[in-house]
């Protein structure tokens, strides 16, 4: 499995990261740990979380708000969002 992580997506998670830092140290790292846990849960769990409009699968986060979503398609692939519509997309 080969995870792409488009432009956009990283640099608006890097700003999440320094966002988080600033408020407390180690909090940005907890949210990138946090984010790469669900990112790897939801590609290894394929029919779980439950199908939402029949196009894709989420997961929230525990800590921070933001989920993992997982795009029904012709590819499968996982992101995670939240306010500022980043993306991360993992391609298998």
């Amino acid at each position: 499995m080969n995870i792409i992580i488009l432009d956009e997506a990283h640099n608006e998670l890097l700003d999440a990261i320094d966002f988080y830092e600033n408020k407390s140290f180690g909090l940005g790292l907890k949210l990138k740990d946090e984010i790469d846990k669900y990112v790897k849960w939801i590609t290894q769990n394929y029919d779980s979380p439950r199908l939402r409009k029949g196009l894709y699968r989420r997961v929230n986060l525990n800590i921070f708000p933001y989920y993992v979503l997982k795009i029904v398609a012709r590819f499968k692939a996982a992101c995670y969002r939240s306010k500022v519509n980043f993306c991360v997309t993992s391609y298998f």
